[in-house]
């Protein structure tokens, strides 16, 4: 990494407004995921634009924030990506329980402080390229 990217460091506001950004975004993908079965958690852009000569899931009025937020964390690197979609959008387990932080950090294979620290640069890194979303 440079050090223009390792010297960018947010303040506390900004990491709030992405994490509720975050929040929202992954309320709408398990809604969705929950109310139609399809097991990704690319769910906003099926929902929006179809997909594999499916049409689109019939849920009106997902916030356009929402798909523009979708975009971006499809856009981060794999790891960046998979830890924030299953921090913000994986709160159910398929038993109907709460997953824990732990156990999510299990289905990625890391530990639940290796986690934090992907969700965080994950974080960091939407914010130096979604900062207009905030």
């Amino acid at each position: 990494m440079s050090a223009v990217i390792d010297s960018y460091r947010p303040d506390r506001y900004q990491m709030a407004g992405i994490h509720a950004l975050l929040t929202q975004w992954g309320s709408v993908c398990e809604q969705l995921r929950n109310w139609n079965g399809y097991p990704t958690s690319d769910t906003t852009y099926r929902a929006v634009f179809g997909g594999s000569a499916q049409s689109r899931i019939p849920i009106p009025d997902i916030p356009t924030i929402v798909v523009r937020l979708n975009q971006r964390i499809l856009a981060l690197p794999d790891e960046e990506s998979n830890a924030v979609t299953i921090w913000y959008a994986w709160q159910l387990n398929p038993g109907g329980g709460w997953w824990s932080h732990a156990d999510k950090a299990l289905v990625l294979g890391i530990t639940e402080h290796e986690l934090r620290r992907r969700v965080r640069n994950g974080k960091v890194s939407l914010l130096r390229t979604a900062a207009e979303l905030l």
